[in-house]
């Protein structure tokens, strides 16, 4: 053991580079997938990166301009231009991360073996690998990097406050960036903010305890603020932007905007008897409000083909019932707004809402809409609400599937949508999508009309009727002949021959024109082979195939499945058992800070306070979640905002293990060394060193 840790400890930085390298290289190697019809959420970020890359900002303005936070986005973009591929950037993101939290922690974990076991136990973290998270095309994927880099910068600048003031800015401004980068990822980054502001006003508070006589003590706290003021000049300049290129101060039209206004007054909304499970304004309500507010009645003719005549109604729970569902409704109405012509620009779109917001007002305040009285709430989450058991359920089933990994799954998925917007997020990504299987149909034989004046014409349609592709007929000497052989002399006969190959994913027709006029549709699937006697002419089928060509790349790609879902595999047979061990560490790390402080020795209290910071944020996500989605409990909808609780799981189980068992080995050699002493005393000997 002694010959490890002596290896461990003269090669660290080295072993760490080199397990680093490793895991970039297996992030590297993987698949990722897109969904190219998802406009407003995984192909929005592509339309953010293409234009951040181009110069245009975040490009012309319309209903989706300024939906979503541009982290993410401006990460992509420079991946692209660095010419390196986004699964390069996001390995190399997330082992700089790691790096970075160890660099920190090494002041507070001087056992090097056990930080570099925390070290790969937080690195190779399944979310990484996750289907969910790493593999998408979405903003989730950087969510557990950036949460680390902000634990991690926040703990340098604890750990460092009694260093020089030019140590404390550096760490302060790291600090800043990296916590901004995280805000600015997605609009409900609100949950990581309790343990931002603690971790300043812990450390500030153990800087006047620690340093009373310090001439400098002002400079430093004022140092340590500088952090939060680097964060609200990031999202001021990002508000400043957007204001200048669309005339509204936003980093995201979802906050402080007349969109949001509205959005929170729908939502508080009384549906009276129009109310139903999982719609968050009916049809119904929405009828209402026309009669209320005018200028919302203007995009009554939008509603239906922009709103409920579309998927917008089948989004969420799949149900073919004209309503949408859940959230769906405040992305489904701006689109009917867009149509309507109010996204012009920013200040015609924002002096429709607040016309809107008005009118809506007015009739609340006339007794001709109510609003639902709701009790304590937090972040628009009531907390004490009727469905509180179901959302501690969810709370409860949540911290259960992250604790064992159950949901965490590598899978070479394939892409779906639109293939054009699959083709610009490879171009962007400079990674290859694994596409859907190809149905390659092919139909061959002749067709000959009866009478040699008439001219046979062949189309292949979809099942509305539109055409495909036209069926040239070929070259046919064995076709003539075999009419000649049975005294038919019939020059038709000579150009008879067809067969046609398609790509097309859907049900294929055969419509046969006789002098321009349509004879008879055919369904190619139900085309039985054989001749085929019509009245008008005569065709032989001699093979209808159908058949699905997979991606090349898919079946190489899938072959490495097993090798990532091994190392997940790993984390969830030991999931339950770190967890329990972790609090159970954390208990006699708590302990054992209690009895070296009564023996007026150095205690943990200042990394326990970390942890607990820690577990609450962990908490605080898991609990906003479940309470926003606890209807949608076991779903993918669910799950894939819950990112942000991986890397939290993975410090707190590593660090607070390693942690304890550094203490124990400490609090033993310390009374080991106190009784030599005390022995030492009695018999009159002067202890060695």
């Amino acid at each position: 053991m002694k010959k490890i840790n002596t290896f461990v400890t003269k090669y660290f930085w080295v072993l760490v580079s080199i397990i680093g390298l490793v895991k970039v290289w297996m992030i590297s190697g993987m698949t990722i997938y897109q969904l190219g019809d998802a406009i407003q959420d995984n192909m929005l970020m592509v339309d953010y990166a293409e234009n951040l890359g181009a110069g245009n900002w975040l490009g012309v303005y319309n209903n989706n301009t300024l939906l979503k936070r541009i982290s993410y986005p401006m990460f992509m973009a420079v991946c692209n231009k660095l010419h390196i591929s986004y699964l390069t950037g996001l390995g190399i993101f997330w082992t700089v991360s790691v790096v970075v939290l160890i660099v920190v922690l090494k002041k507070v974990i001087k056992n090097k073996v056990g930080l570099l076991l925390a070290y790969i136990f937080i690195l190779f973290n399944p979310v990484m690998y996750s289907a969910t998270f790493g593999q998408v095309i979405y903003r989730n994927a950087i969510v557990p990097g950036a949460v680390v880099l902000a634990i991690a910068s926040l703990i340098g600048l604890f750990t460092r406050r009694n260093e020089s003031k030019k140590v404390l800015l550096l760490w302060s401004l790291f600090s800043g960036a990296c916590f901004a980068f995280f805000w600015n990822i997605r609009e409900d980054s609100i949950w990581l903010l309790p343990f931002y502001a603690a971790a300043l006003v812990i450390t500030i508070i153990y800087l006047l305890v620690e340093n009373k006589k310090d001439k400098k003590l002002i400079q430093k706290v004022a140092i340590i603020f500088i952090s939060a003021v680097c964060v609200l000049i990031v999202n001021n300049g990002i508000k400043l932007v957007n204001y200048i290129n669309y005339g509204v101060y936003t980093d995201t039209e979802l906050f402080d905007t007349s969109f949001s206004k509205v959005k929170n007054l729908l939502i508080n909304i009384d549906e009276e008897e129009d109310e139903k499970d999982g719609i968050t304004v009916s049809r119904a309500t929405l009828n209402r409000l026309f009669e209320v507010s005018p200028t919302l009645k203007e995009i009554e003719p939008f509603v239906g083909p922009y709103m409920y005549d579309n998927f917008w109604q089948l989004v969420g729970d799949n149900v073919d019932d004209g309503e949408v569902y859940g959230g769906y409704f405040f992305w489904a109405i701006r689109d009917a707004v867009q149509a309507a012509g109010y996204y012009e620009s920013g200040e015609i779109a924002n002096e429709f809402y607040s016309k809107v917001y008005d009118e809506i007002n007015q009739a609340i305040d006339a007794g001709e809409i109510k609003l639902v009285s709701k009790g304590f709430t937090v972040m628009g989450i009531e907390v004490f609400g009727d469905e509180a058991g179901d959302v501690m359920d969810a709370v409860i089933w949540n911290v259960d599937k992250m604790i064992d990994y159950e949901k965490f799954n590598y899978a070479t998925t394939l892409s779906s949508g639109n293939k054009t917007n699959l083709r610009r997020t490879e171009i962007l990504t400079r990674n290859a999508i694994i596409y859907r299987s190809v149905s390659q149909k092919s139909l061959y034989g002749w067709v000959v009309p009866n009478e040699p004046n008439d001219t046979i014409t062949l189309s292949l349609c979809d099942k509305n009727g539109n055409e495909i592709s036209i069926v040239p007929l070929q070259e046919s000497a064995d076709v003539y002949k075999y009419f000649s052989d049975q005294g038919i002399e019939n020059e038709k006969a000579n150009y008879a021959n067809f067969k046609y190959e398609s790509n097309f994913s859907g049900e294929l027709y055969l419509h046969v024109y006789v002098n321009g006029e349509l004879e008879s549709t055919k369904k190619i699937s139900e085309i039985p082979q054989g001749q085929i006697n019509a009245k008008q002419y005569t065709m032989y089928i001699g093979g209808v195939n159908s058949a699905a060509q997979d991606d090349p790349a898919y079946l190489s790609n899938k072959s490495n499945d097993s090798e990532y879902n091994f190392i997940i595999k790993l984390y969830k047979k030991s999931g339950n058992f770190l967890a329990i061990l972790s609090l159970i560490s954390f208990v006699i790390i708590f302990i054992i800070s209690i009895m070296n402080t009564i023996k007026k020795q150095k205690n943990q209290f200042d990394l326990l306070l970390i942890l607990f910071g820690i577990l609450i944020s962990y908490f605080i996500l898991i609990y906003g979640v479940s309470a926003k989605y606890y209807a949608a409990i076991d779903s993918g909808k669910m799950w894939g905002y819950l990112a942000g609780t991986c890397p939290l799981q993975g410090i707190f189980i590593s660090v607070s293990i390693v942690l304890a068992v550094e203490s124990v080995i400490n609090f033993i050699k310390c009374n080991k060394k106190k009784g030599k002493k005390v022995r030492a005393k009695k018999q009159k000997i002067t202890p060695e060193n």
